[in-house]
């Protein structure tokens, strides 16, 4: 496989997803590189997998709420993560990649 860049920030991107997925009961294999059963993928491709599998259980248990309950639900996450995202200090990884490249969307780029 070829590197990727930003490698350890892709990892804990990854093990962020996995967690979550965790939280919600969903268990994943552990296979991300440097873990004992690790497969061939990138923390990268991983990172990519487990966002896949994370938003497809969160609308899975989304449209099994009643819909006023999950139009509730939606609200109080958007407003807790827009909270805390305003609020939090960017970590090493989005600070280095602010550095070399800033977009204009404040959004930062991990390639």
């Amino acid at each position: 496989m070829t590197p990727v860049a930003n490698e350890p920030a892709w990892q804990e991107i990854a093990e962020s997803f996995r967690g979550a997925l965790d939280s919600l009961g969903h268990d994943v294999p552990r296979c991300l590189p440097g873990e004992p059963a690790a497969c061939d993928g990138t923390a990268a491709q991983h990172a990519a997998s487990y966002a896949g599998v994370l938003l497809a259980v969160a609308e899975h248990r989304m449209g099994h709420l009643h819909e006023s309950a999950a139009q509730t639900v939606a609200e109080a996450a958007y407003e807790s993560t827009t909270v805390e995202l305003a609020q939090a200090q960017p970590c090493k990884p989005c600070n280095r990649a602010r550095a070399v490249q800033d977009d204009g969307t404040g959004l930062p780029s991990l390639g």
